[in-house]
Parts: structure tokens; C-alpha cells; sequence
């Protein structure tokens, strides 16, 4: 699932034109993608407020921006300027960024307003917007079809020896419950960049969490500890709506758990219904 996105909600998708910007957006279980408007291009500045403004009216999750890729496959000079307004407008917004090839989404959309006998000036007017959800809808088609399973991300301590029997006991689990799940075992100082890369649906938090001498290992952990990894992957506008689960072998985990801004938390020791159930209650909401 390398780049996809496991949030539910709307999504835009944007066709950056020199002059004007096509705007569309979905329904709010990905399925269909409708024109919303066009915009006329400003400065960066006006033009990531006027975004934000529809995010926030149509409650959107994901932005698509239409990517100018050739016929032959290779990047234009137009690509490398929309990489850098999509860069950039990354950095103004709280949900990820996605790139979906626009290749001949203008003629598209040209062709589907003839036929409906679309012309002249009010074709010109609409047709960014048009192009916009035929780039949309092209992503919501490709998703469907080809859904990946979600992601788990476990956070673990890769200096310590047994970290493939700690994946192969997630993975077991998992497939006793028949939860479709892929689980990647993580070091803590790398969670962040993967989990911005991966996008997963869950975060666990903590370190050999599964096991008996870890959970005495780590037991004395203070809060500043877990802060630091939990911490940033919350502040990030990439990672901060992914759901993290603290699992620990703390007395005070639920402390713990609050201050360091983890969004759940499960005690060790526990069943493996414990852990299936707490798993389920957030794939079940993807």
C-alpha cells in the first residue's frame, strides 16, 4: 500500500491550468467524482486559502492534484512546476497529497461536454472542472479495483534479537480473527518517515510489545520516552490522523498514553482476542 490512503472521507482532485484551476470532488464513499467549479488562478497564496475553504465546506480527507505526464511517460516542464506548487501547497494543509495522471483528461472532457451539446463559452468555462473529475474519478476507479489490504505499522526495537517472530505472531493472529491486514515491523527512529511514505491505518506504539521481557524491559519508561516517537508523528499534518495505540506493559500506560498524545492504548499482558478486537475497532472504520 505504498502511497495510498486508508482515511475515509471526500476527496478533491485539482487540474492546474496556467490561467484557471478545475476543482471536483466525491461522494463520501469514494465511488463518484462531480465537477464542483473552476477557479481563476491567483497567487499561491489566495489560491491555497480558496482550497482550504472548500476542504473545509465539503469536509475533504485527500487531495488528487492531475499530474502532466507525456504520452511517452516522461515528466515536461509543466510537470516539474506542478510537483512544486503540490510541494508547496503541502505545507499549507492538514490531509495528504496525491498525484494521478491527467493525460488526455482534457479531451475527455472536452468530448463529454459536445455530446452533451456543451459549447462555445460556457464549454470553456466548464471544462477545468470537468477535467477535474474525470482525473478523480480515474483515481476512485483505480483504488476500487485494486484495494490493497490496510497497513499496521508495529514500532519496535530492531537492536533486540526475535523481531521476525514478533511479526510472525502479529501475522498469525491476524489470520486466526480473518483480519486482512499487512504488518511491517518498524525501528522507532524510522516510524515517521515510513509512516508519511506508507500512510497505514494504525500505529502500534512500543517497543518489543509482545513480549514478557519487554514489557519488564521497559516497564520504568518514562513519558518524555514515548512522547518523543508519539510526538512528532501527531504534529506532522502527513501522519497526524493516523490512529496510534499505545501497548505496554506500564502501570501507568493510561497516563502515559494521554500525555503522550497516543489515541488509544492496550495493556500488557493481554489475550490475543484483546489485541484482535482493538485492531478491529479501527480497520472496522476504514
Amino acid at each position: 500500500m505504498s502511497d495510498e490512503f486508508t482515511i475515509k472521507g471526500r476527496v478533491m482532485a485539482l487540474d492546474l491550468g496556467e490561467k484557471r484551476i478545475g476543482v471536483a470532488v466525491s461522494d463520501e464513499l469514494r465511488l463518484i467524482a462531480k465537477s464542483y467549479g473552476v477557479l481563476k488562478r491567483k497567487s499561491r497564496k489566495e489560491d491555497f486559502a480558496r482550497y482550504q475553504a472548500i476542504i473545509n465546506e465539503q469536509k475533504i480527507t485527500l487531495l488528487v492534484v492531475g499530474l502532466p505526464i507525456t504520452l511517452g511517460g516522461a515528466d515536461s516542464q509543466k510537470t516539474a512546476w506542478v510537483r512544486d506548487y503540490a510541494a508547496d501547497l503541502g505545507r499549507h494543509l492538514d490531509i495528504p497529497i496525491k498525484f494521478w495522471d491527467e493525460s488526455l483528461t482534457t479531451i475527455e472532457a472536452e468530448n463529454s461536454l459536445r455530446q452533451r451539446n456543451i459549447r462555445g463559452k460556457k464549454a470553456r468555462d466548464r471544462v477545468d472542472a470537468v477535467a477535474a473529475a474525470f482525473i478523480l474519478q480515474n483515481y476512485l476507479d483505480a483504488q476500487s479495483r485494486n484495494e490493497p489490504p490496510p497497513l499496521i505499522l508495529a514500532m519496535a526495537d530492531l537492536a533486540y534479537s526475535g523481531d521476525e517472530q514478533l511479526l510472525g505472531l502479529f501475522r498469525l493472529m491476524l489470520e486466526k480473527w480473518s483480519v486482512k491486514a499487512e504488518i511491517q515491523v518498524v525501528p522507532p527512529l524510522e516510524i515517521l518517515e515510513i509512516a508519511r511514505q506508507r500512510q497505514p491505518a494504525i500505529i502500534l506504539a512500543g517497543n518489543r510489545t509482545w513480549t514478557t521481557e519487554a514489557s519488564e524491559r521497559f516497564k520504568n519508561a518514562n513519558i518524555a520516552s514515548v512522547a518523543q516517537i508519539i510526538g512528532p508523528l501527531k504534529d506532522d499534518p502527513q501522519t497526524r490522523h493516523i490512529p496510534i495505540i499505545l501497548v505496554e506493559g506500564l502501570s501507568n500506560l493510561e497516563s502515559v498514553a494521554q500525555t503522550s498524545g497516543a489515541d488509544d492504548y492496550l495493556s500488557l499482558p493481554c489475550s490475543p482476542e484483546e489485541f484482535i478486537n482493538k485492531v478491529k475497532s479501527y480497520l472496522d472504520d476504514i
